[in-house]
């Protein structure tokens, strides 16, 4: 009689608990189900926001190539423009003969007719005679340091940029490239 009576004082206590825990659980249900449209909004909402981040990454990457690319590209016209200037002095002094129709081409906006000039007249005896000029004509010494800093810029300028190696190479084997290394080697600074 104990362990029925014991039995059903149980069998009454979880009947009586098992509404409320019916009850509590189904409560629980629907917070996680609150919490977890809640959470799937805030995720869904990051996300968007991640993509809206990127594309506004990628846009200021861009506009920052774009800007890089210009400035460099105006860089290089003015270097190349300044070499193209400097070729002349160092024409000049490699021979006093210019003709008036180098000088009207010059003019006429063939910037590079000088270097042009300046790259076929040397041979060994002419680079002999620029070392010799480097030696003892200031004004010389300083038209080919400026000449060979003003390149050597630019070509650092070329080879930091994405295809920099393929572009030196056609910078070299150009008028003004030509003219840099046989000025350079004239006064030995290649061999070192």
């Amino acid at each position: 009689m104990s362990e029925e009576a014991l039995n059903r004082i149980i069998d009454d206590k979880i009947a009586s608990i098992a509404p409320k825990l019916e009850q509590a659980v189904s409560s629980a249900v629907v917070t996680t189900q609150s919490t977890a449209a809640h959470l799937t909004d805030q995720l869904a909402a990051i996300e968007d926001m991640t993509t809206k981040l990127e594309q506004r990454i990628l846009f200021a990457r861009e506009k920052a190539e774009q800007s890089s690319d210009e400035n460099f590209t105006r860089r290089v016209a003015q270097l190349t423009e300044s070499l193209n200037s400097i070729s002349i002095d160092v024409g000049k002094i490699l021979s006093n003969d210019v003709t008036d129709t180098e000088w009207a081409a010059y003019l006429k906006g063939d910037r590079g007719i000088f270097t042009r000039r300046a790259v076929r007249l040397l041979d060994n005896r002419e680079v002999r005679e620029i070392l010799a000029q480097y030696s003892g004509n200031d004004e010389f010494r300083e038209h080919v340091n400026r000449y060979i800093h003003d390149f050597e810029a630019m070509l650092r300028g070329v080879l930091a940029t994405r295809d920099g190696s393929a572009v030196s190479v056609t910078l070299l084997s150009s008028d003004v490239g030509k003219l840099y290394v046989a000025l350079a080697q004239a006064i030995e600074r290649l061999r070192n």
